[in-house]
């Protein structure tokens, strides 16, 4: 699941400035691996190639003029 705000700073009439967040992961759920062929499930292949990423948070601000 993924969540986002936003919010707008007025300085004049043409000037705003807009602050956004995003969260990646809100639940930071990693969900389960599936185990090798010796039956060990590992947790260093959940990161790499197509596996499930940690909470991520990505901050940014815009100028609009």
């Amino acid at each position: 699941m993924d969540a986002s705000l936003l919010k707008f700073f007025n300085f004049t009439k043409r000037t705003r400035l807009r602050a956004n967040v995003d969260v990646f992961n809100v639940l930071n759920l990693h969900g389960l691996n599936t185990p090798a062929v010796d039956g060990i499930s590992s947790l260093a292949s959940s990161y790499g190639g197509s596996g499930f990423r940690p909470r991520q948070l990505q901050m940014t601000l815009r100028l609009e003029f």
